[in-house]
């Protein structure tokens, strides 16, 4: 669940899912959406249609949903429609709340290596940390995680534990309040 905006690196997840598919033909891709967003710099249609136009010319219309949430209502669902949540940055994350939400969820999450996304994931143990825009690792990492829902499983529940462990409220107040 992202703001469908070009630093945000769906490009690069409907490349990998392209290279994947036919590997897994019961698996969809759901690209999250929302209109609750500011546009300055008006960028957000051209990327919708590059995006529309990627999966077309990729063949893929029937197996990629791009579904508007609320964002502020809906979120327990569509991290409850996921099996995996890919967090793709391709610009600079200043921290990013997407991966927390989805360890919370016990989805185990696949992020580039963008400012707060690495202090967020434990790679190999709550989810992947990949190089950005590298949606050949991207298509691998999803693949591991597929074709091993064990795995995604166990990164799911470690995830869920690394939320409850590092991020809760009280221990950010603690922290911030022994900065000052």
């Amino acid at each position: 669940p992202a703001r469908l905006l070009p630093w945000k690196g769906v490009h690069t997840t409907v490349e990998a899912f392209r290279m994947i598919a036919d590997r897994f033909p019961d698996v969809s891709l759901v690209i999250t959406d929302t209109h609750q967003i500011l546009d300055w710099a008006h960028e957000l249609e051209g990327y919708r249609e590059r995006i529309f136009a990627l999966v077309e010319q990729s063949g893929l219309s029937g197996r990629v949903v791009m579904r508007p949430f609320d964002f502020f209502h809906e979120l327990p669902q569509a991290y409850g429609m996921a099996d995996i949540v890919v967090y793709p940055t391709s610009g600079e994350e200043p921290f990013g709340l997407v991966p927390l939400e989805a360890m919370a969820s016990s989805k185990p999450v696949v992020v580039t290596r963008s400012g707060g996304l690495t202090e967020a994931v434990v790679d190999g143990v709550t989810g992947f940390i990949i190089p950005k825009e590298d949606a050949s690792l991207l298509a691998g990492r999803l693949t591991a995680l597929l074709a091993r829902p064990d795995l995604a499983r166990k990164m799911g529940e470690r995830g869920r534990r690394h939320v409850e462990d590092k991020f809760t409220r009280s221990r950010m107040a603690s922290e911030v309040s022994a900065l000052y």
